[in-house]
């Protein structure tokens, strides 16, 4: 189970009262009943965006550099998506079909590019 987004900048510390509410909800929805000794947990700082959406595609700056990145809590979601905008960059436009039509994919695109901040 994963969870809450805080933006706070740096800060890596796991939170015990955000804990103890993650445990309220996966009791609820499970039914287990887990102590915070009993799950193993984690934070760190997720690559975010200005625009809360993903940066995926070549980077027009340096020759052969292209980046997948700036998914924040949404990674798991946008994973698809991003890996065939990235796999059809790579390749020049070609793949990614059965995903979504071509113009699809090009507006996706486009909205998703680096260069939209400049890189």
């Amino acid at each position: 189970m994963t969870g809450i987004r805080d933006l706070d900048g740096f800060n890596e510390e796991v939170r015990p009262e955000r804990l103890r509410a993650l445990l309220r909800c996966a009791r609820r929805f499970t039914g287990c009943e887990c102590t915070p000794e009993q799950v193993s947990t984690w934070a760190g700082v997720m690559a975010l965006s200005p625009d809360d959406l993903p940066i995926v595609g070549r980077v027009s700056a340096y020759r052969g550099l292209y980046v997948n990145t700036g998914h924040g809590f949404r990674g798991t979601n946008y994973a698809l998506p991003s890996a065939v905008l990235l796999a059809r960059a790579v390749l020049g436009g070609h793949g990614g079909h059965g995903v979504c039509d071509a113009a699809e994919l090009e507006l996706l695109g486009q909205s998703l590019a680096p260069s939209r901040f400049a890189l």
